[in-house]
């Protein structure tokens, strides 16, 4: 099996102008924005998700004018922001920026105000983000097959540290324990950064680390990167083997796209995403997005919508296998 977002970018790659053409001249005579748009992100300003729709809001504002905004509505581990833009007029203006909660939020919350297939329909595909799993020096192991031959040896399992509960690196570490049949445990933080410092203070051994925010670390050697979850090796980092080449099959980023009220016209739908993909397909924006540590990736609405159905049942049983429990909104 290859990777879904892998494929689906080399399909897009290969088509992608010619449907981002025909969507675009099938949307010429729709007229929008007619008033502000408002992209929802569901955290507080200053992190990812927010740093990705400031860089996406300076790029539209060339095309839309200045009347687009990024509006930062935090809490209820990103329903109330989910639940906003769900009950928003139908009319393109209001979108949400997606992140894992998005797709993973139906197995771990009991109810939602919202059904995330139902109410929502696909505009575009924005970045992905994948996750590296860093070592203390003091681990045995230099690479995958190693560290799994090491802790299959182990009496008491290896910890590892995410950035919450339920986030992807939680997930990614959840699904290579399972995949690789080995014992881990969990040791969730408020935030990767505070996981990071404990990994290089060897206070835990293993981190997944969301964005490769540690990389610093493992180029002054106090870290140790054993894989990532990029479909395919980093042109940075060629000697740096993926999880896929250990265990055949492994699929996991993080996926920030953009999505409207279900209801929302397909034809506005289609120029939303059209002016949406000419931005995210430019050198310009892959440059930003890069800077951060992100890679640009564009879709169009049907495939984005395939997507996140296919994503949601997948962290669905990554979820009940590892009998994750939600944490508490807040």
């Amino acid at each position: 099996m290859t990777n879904r977002v892998g494929t689906l970018k080399h399909a897009l790659a290969a088509v992608g102008l010619g449907l981002l053409a025909s969507a675009t001249a099938q949307a010429a005579d729709v007229k929008y924005p007619t008033q502000t748009v408002r992209i929802v992100v569901p955290y507080v300003a200053g992190g990812i998700a927010d740093t990705t729709a400031r860089i996406l809001r300076e790029f539209l504002v060339k095309k839309w004018g200045d009347s687009v905004i990024v509006d930062n509505r935090p809490g209820g581990a990103t329903v109330t922001a989910t639940a906003y833009v769900a009950n928003s007029e139908p009319n393109g203006h209001t979108m949400l920026l997606t992140a894992t909660p998005f797709l993973v939020n139906p197995s771990l919350q009991a109810k939602l105000p919202f059904d995330t297939e139902r109410d929502f329909r696909g505009v575009s595909m924005v970045v992905g983000q994948s996750v590296a799993m860093v070592a203390h020096p003091s681990v045995k192991a230099d690479n995958l097959g190693e560290f799994i031959a090491e802790a299959k040896k182990r009496e008491t399992p290896f910890g590892f540290g995410s950035s919450g509960i339920g986030g992807i690196s939680h997930l990614v570490g959840e699904m290579f324990a399972e995949q690789a049949g080995i014992q881990m445990t969990h040791i969730p933080y408020r935030g990767g950064a505070a996981g990071i410092v404990d990994v290089v203070g060897g206070h835990i051994p293993v981190h997944f680390d969301a964005g490769f925010a540690s990389k610093p670390h493992v180029d002054a050697g106090r870290l140790k990167v054993l894989g990532i979850t990029a479909p395919k090796r980093a042109p940075n980092m060629p000697n740096v083997p993926t999880f896929n080449e250990t265990l055949p099959g492994f699929e996991a980023q993080s996926i920030s796209s953009l999505v409207v009220p279900a209801n929302t016209p397909s034809d506005v739908i289609e120029k939303i995403s059209a002016d949406i993909q000419s931005v995210v397909r430019s050198p310009e924006f892959a440059e930003q997005v890069g800077k951060v540590g992100l890679e640009a990736i564009a879709s169009m609405p049907g495939e984005l919508d395939m997507y996140n159905r296919a994503e949601i049942a997948k962290w669905a049983k990554v979820i009940k296998a590892a009998n994750i429990q939600a944490q508490s909104k807040n």
